[in-house]
């Protein structure tokens, strides 16, 4: 009799933990799972170590951020329904406790996240301010080559006029008003003027990159480029892929020249990219087609990839031509 009591007893036991075991299951492996989630993000973000081994970059952060938080919601809501269920068998002290943990994790991403885009945007102003010291460098080098050189130019120009030498003398101008261009679009490169960091970082970049290429590039700029009715992110890829395939033809001519004008009007703004080419028949439609080239060993995507970026916008148009030796873009974005 009294075996068979104990026997009873055991049994009983055995199912009460297992009935618990089964319904604090999901309970402790959400917590546990965002308890781990939580705390790898947050080493991650503090060992700059583990951010180079992952290659972690702010775009990618961002996406652990908003997952965590994501998840963090689907677990409070998970738990509520859970507490709902059994919540005549989970004693109320616990499930109050469970949902002030979980909604403090959900508190502490959300506050990350805006963090991490806080974070964001003070990279991309340092990165534009490395590149406006290395633009002033560079214009300082070449004002202290000019005025070592001044009294030889006025000495120059002086022969010139004193053999009445007129042609020699606009040959002689022409050299010394490209040299005077270039200190000019090293003015202008200037984050004051291009007044949008992802556009003067993608400009000054660009320039640069040219520069090396010995590719004069030429920039103008006439517009408020604070103020653009455009995805900032879809407008940086498509001047990238315009000015990449800019750098890319002009290379190979003999002018080895690109244009950059940005101006505006009362109703639109224009972003036109002119470089000189080599070949005037260039199928101003087909260089649009996907995996379609001019040049072997290319994709072909960058320009499919232009083409449907401006599928999805309304307020877009780009307008290409092809004379003369000169291949222009010319991006159009109304206000």
């Amino acid at each position: 009799m009294n075996f068979c009591i104990n026997e009873l007893s055991v049994n009983t036991v055995l199912s009460a933990v297992s009935i618990n075991s089964f319904i604090n299951f999901p309970i402790f492996f959400s917590l546990s799972l965002v308890l781990i989630l939580s705390v790898s993000y947050y080493f991650i973000i503090a060992n700059k170590s583990m951010k180079k081994i992952l290659v972690i970059s702010a775009f990618s952060l961002k996406k652990i951020v908003l997952f965590n938080v994501f998840f963090e919601l689907f677990a409070v809501i998970l738990q509520l329904i859970i507490f709902y269920v059994y919540r005549n068998t989970i004693p109320l002290s616990f499930t109050i406790t469970t949902i002030i943990c979980l909604t403090l994790f959900f508190i502490i991403n959300m506050i990350s996240l805006l963090r991490t885009k806080k974070l964001e945007q003070i990279q991309k102003e340092l990165d534009a301010e490395k590149l406006y010291n290395k633009t002033l460098t560079v214009l300082h080098d070449n004002l202290r080559g000019f005025k070592h050189d001044f009294d030889n130019i006025v000495q120059s120009i002086g022969g010139y006029i004193s053999l009445n030498d007129m042609e020699g003398l606009k040959k002689y101008y022409s050299h010394l008003f490209e040299d005077c261009k270039q200190s000019n679009n090293l003015n202008i490169l200037n984050p004051q003027i291009i007044n949008n960091p992802s556009i003067y970082s993608l400009l000054t970049q660009k320039y640069f990159i040219a520069t090396e290429k010995g590719i004069k590039m030429n920039v103008e700029v006439f517009t408020d480029l604070s103020n653009i009715n455009f995805n900032i992110y879809e407008l940086s890829r498509i001047l990238g892929i315009l000015l990449d395939n800019a750098i890319e033809a002009a290379q190979y001519t003999d002018e080895k020249l690109i244009e950059v004008e940005l101006r505006s009007n009362t109703k639109k703004q224009f972003f036109v990219i002119t470089n000189s080419c080599k070949d005037d028949n260039i199928s101003t439609t087909k260089i649009f087609e996907k995996g379609y080239s001019t040049k072997e060993h290319n994709t072909g995507i960058g320009l499919w990839n232009v083409h449907n970026i401006l599928a999805k916008n309304e307020n877009a148009d780009l307008f290409t031509t092809v004379k003369n030796h000169k291949f222009m873009q010319q991006l159009e974005i109304f206000y």
